[in-house]
């Protein structure tokens, strides 16, 4: 805008002397010769003021233009979705997603590996002891994981347990519960994982039946949807 008010000044000044060094005169220094010269220098400080105006509103004009243009594109920028964070209940993980997990004495990384459930994990179930039974509104959910010991942050070299005891089950509504399911004579993850080590097996649960989406809730903060 200063720009603009300094391009006008320049125009005003130019005119002025414009109009000044082309009024007709008649003898210097006589009335009709002081009015004639008013009259010039008002006329030309008048088109120099109009036309220095127009000239700076344009200007005004293109600066606004375009000052609209960066808010426009910052604003169509903020608008942009944010990615969400694998792992918790808006955006829970699914098979083959790592899931990096800081807990309170070390950080582990979870990988939801194979989810069998139905008619499929109570044959399974079935073969392992032929005396495990489950009730009919019971859907048994055998979840394969793999857990890693990334960091020990105890300073004490403190190992991790891992077994079924650091899940809960959520239902579609995402109603936590703790509802292990026990299967005789099946080979379920429970072991004691240091720095640097890690392990696969199966973390077996109680799931309810006809469930749009149900998730493994993993040391109560880390989702994986074990749909069907």
């Amino acid at each position: 805008m200063k720009k603009a008010v300094s391009f006008v000044l320049a125009i005003v000044f130019i005119f002025s002397l414009s109009a000044c060094g082309t009024a007709n005169t008649p003898a210097a220094g006589s009335l009709e010769s002081q009015i004639d010269d008013g009259d010039a220098y008002q006329q030309g400080y008048n088109d120099g003021y109009a036309a220095g105006f127009e000239a700076g509103k344009l200007e005004a004009i293109s600066e606004m233009s375009e000052s609209d243009g960066q808010t426009s594109s910052k604003s169509d920028t903020s608008s942009e979705p944010e990615t969400q964070t694998i792992g918790t209940r808006k955006r829970p993980a699914t098979t083959n997603e790592t899931v990096t997990c800081e807990l309170r004495d070390c950080i582990m990384e979870v990988t939801l590996l194979e989810v069998i459930r139905g008619e499929k994990s109570i044959s399974i179930a079935k073969e392992a002891n032929s005396y495990n039974e489950y009730d009919d509104d019971v859907d048994l959910i055998l979840a394969k994981f793999k857990i890693k010991h990334i960091k020990d942050l105890s300073g004490e070299d403190e190992s991790y347990l891992a077994y079924v005891g650091n899940f809960e089950y959520a239902d579609s509504t995402c109603a936590k519960e703790f509802s292990a399911a026990t299967v005789a004579g099946f080979d379920d993850m429970h072991v004691a994982l240091y720095e640097g080590s890690e392990a696969e097996g199966y973390i077996c649960l109680e799931g309810k039946l006809d469930q749009e989406h149900d998730y493994y809730v993993y040391e109560d903060d880390y989702w994986f949807d074990v749909s069907a």
